[in-house]
């Protein structure tokens, strides 16, 4: 029953589709003449995207165990899921959910304060700076507050300054 579910919401795509499953039975029952067996080899022919698969149950795969879980949960608590998403709209969810925990981390964290006034929001688009730009932003490098501060000079302009 579940294979023909993902069967139907693989269906409704144009990417080819690889349906893995540790039901060795379920893969078997391809050949079965029932009308269950025939309605999953029928949706089958109608979109060759979908491949189905087995594999092994309980061997440590991270997503099979996770669809384990989630259909035991469904069965126990009577809990309706929700249809996955299209790969597209996963990974932007995922991209999002990623920029959020990294400027909240990027805002709270004590590192990279000196930066932080220059970039204040994470993004994925690369910051194009010459060497010289990222020591002047840094303050790291051949500048006498940062070489009397790791002594590597008894020298520093800002006592000068006083």
């Amino acid at each position: 029953m579940e294979l023909k579910e993902a069967i139907i919401k693989a269906n409704q795509g144009n990417e080819i589709t690889k349906i893995w499953t540790d039901s060795i039975s379920s893969v078997m029952a391809v050949l079965d003449p029932h009308q269950l067996i025939r309605d999953i080899q029928s949706l089958l022919t109608q979109n060759r995207n979908i491949l189905v698969r087995w594999i092994k149950a309980h061997a440590g795969y991270r997503g099979n165990e996770e669809a384990d879980t989630l259909a035991k949960k469904a069965i126990t608590e009577g809990v309706v899921m929700k249809s996955l998403n299209p790969r597209c709209e996963l990974k932007q969810h995922l991209q999002e959910l990623f920029l959020k925990q990294s400027q909240n981390l990027w805002n709270n964290v004590n590192a990279g304060r000196s930066v932080h006034k220059v970039l204040k929001t994470v993004n994925l688009k690369p910051v194009f700076w010459t060497r010289e730009e990222i020591l002047f932003v840094t303050g790291y490098g051949p500048f006498p507050s940062f070489l009397n501060r790791f002594h590597l000079s008894d020298s520093d302009l800002r006592r000068l300054a006083h």
